[in-house]
C-alpha cells in the first residue's frame, strides 16, 4: 500500500488491503480515506482534522514562492552561488564565508516570504546543518553543504566550488524548485509513477519553455491526483489536453496551465462542499500558497461553470463565477506567477 508524501494512505494504487495495512492506517490517520472519484467513504466514524478544512487566502501568496525561489539565480544574493559556481571577478569560493552569509539571508528571507512548509524544509536541509535527507522525485538526497563529506572536500580541494564533485546532488535541487522545458517530462514520470503512462491520449497545446520557480516535487504530486482521478472517470474518455498560457498583469507574468478531461462534464454541482472530499482535498492542502487553483466544468448550476478554489482575494475574484470560455471538459488551471 502507498503512502502519498503528506501522510494520506492512497488505498486504491493496491487492490489488496491486508487487516494490517488498514490498522496501521488508522493508527497514523485517524480514519483509512478510500477514494472513489469525487466521494470519500470513511471506513471509521473518525472525522478529519479541523486544520485540514480550510486555508487562509490570505496567507496564500504563490508570488513570495517566486520571489524566494529566484534568489537562487540572482547575481546579488548568495543563495545563487549554491547552485551556481562563483564567477565573479576577484573573488574566490570559500566555504565558511558562503554560508555564514547565506544562514543570514535565509532568516531574513524566510521571514519576508511566505512559503510552504514542504519547500521551506527542503531548502533548509539542503543548506544544513542537518543529518535528514530531503527528497526529489521519491528519491533520498542525503547531502547538504553542512555535512562532513562536504566540508572534508573543500578542504582537500581549497576554493573549488562542490559542484566539481556533487553535481548530481546540487543540480537535483535546482530541479526540485524549477519547471523549464521538461513539463512534458513531467508528467511523463507522473503518469509513469501512478501505472497510467499508456492510459491517456494527451495533446499537448503549445507548452513551449514554461519556465517557472514552484516547489516541483508538490507540484507533480499534486499531477498525480489530478490525473489519478481523471483515470477514475475512465468511462469519460481518454483523452487530457495539456496546454500552457502565459499572460501578463503589469510587472508580473504569468503562466497558466490547464489541464482538460476533454469530454468530462461534473454531475455535481459546482460547489466545494460537493467536490472537495477524497484527494481532491489533499490537491487543495498541496497547492495552497504554491499557485493558484480553479477548477472549470459543465455541471447542473448554469450559473456557474468555474469554482476558484486557491487565489489572491484581494484581486476582487470570487469563489464562483460563470466564464464565457468555451469548456469542453473537466479542467484543472493552476496559475504560477514568475
Amino acid at each position: 500500500m502507498a503512502e502519498n508524501e503528506i501522510g494520506k494512505l492512497d488505498v486504491m494504487e493496491d487492490p489488496v488491503i491486508t487487516t494490517t495495512e488498514l490498522a496501521n492506517a488508522y493508527k497514523k490517520n485517524g480514519y483509512v480515506p478510500i477514494d472513489l472519484g469525487e466521494v470519500e467513504i470513511s471506513i471509521t466514524d473518525k472525522k478529519r482534522k479541523p486544520e485540514s478544512a480550510t486555508f487562509d487566502l490570505n496567507k496564500h501568496k504563490p508570488i513570495d514562492v517566486t520571489a524566494f525561489l529566484s534568489l537562487f539565480s540572482s547575481d546579488d544574493h548568495p543563495f545563487k552561488y549554491l547552485v551556481h559556481d562563483l564567477t565573479k571577478p576577484g573573488q574566490t569560493f570559500i566555504l565558511e564565508r558562503l554560508l555564514k552569509e547565506v544562514e543570514e539571508k535565509f532568516a531574513i528571507e524566510t521571514r519576508k516570504y511566505l512559503i510552504p512548509k514542504s519547500l521551506y524544509s527542503r531548502s533548509r536541509v539542503f543548506i544544513g546543518p542537518s543529518n535528514i535527507s530531503w527528497y526529489f522525485k521519491d528519491k533520498p538526497m542525503s547531502f547538504s553543504f553542512h555535512s562532513d563529506q562536504v566540508k572534508k572536500w573543500c578542504s582537500e580541494n581549497p576554493n573549488k566550488h562542490p559542484l566539481l564533485h556533487f553535481q548530481s546532488e546540487i543540480n537535483a535541487f535546482k530541479e526540485s524548485i524549477r519547471v523549464e522545458e521538461n513539463l512534458k517530462e513531467l508528467i511523463e514520470f507522473v503518469l509513469a509513477k501512478k501505472g497510467l503512462l499508456t492510459s491517456f491520449d494527451i495533446d499537448y497545446e503549445k507548452i513551449g519553455r514554461p519556465n517557472f520557480y514552484t516547489d516541483v516535487d508538490a507540484f507533480i504530486s499534486g499531477l498525480g491526483i489530478i490525473f489519478n482521478s481523471f483515470h477514475q472517470r475512465i468511462q469519460n474518455g481518454n483523452k487530457v489536453r495539456v496546454a500552457l498560457e502565459t499572460k501578463r498583469d503589469g510587472n508580473q507574468r504569468m503562466r497558466i496551465l490547464k489541464i482538460t478531461h476533454v469530454g468530462s462534464t461534473c454531475a455535481k454541482e459546482l460547489k466545494e462542499t460537493e467536490l472537495l472530499g477524497g484527494d481532491l482535498k489533499e490537491v487543495e492542502k498541496i497547492f495552497y500558497q504554491l499557485c493558484d487553483w480553479s477548477i472549470t466544468s459543465i455541471n447542473p448550476n448554469p450559473n456557474i461553470n468555474k469554482m476558484n478554489l486557491l487565489f489572491n482575494p484581494t484581486t476582487g475574484k470570487k469563489p464562483y463565477e460563470k466564464t464565457e470560455e468555451t469548456i469542453d471538459g473537466f479542467t484543472h488551471v493552476l496559475t504560477f506567477y514568475s
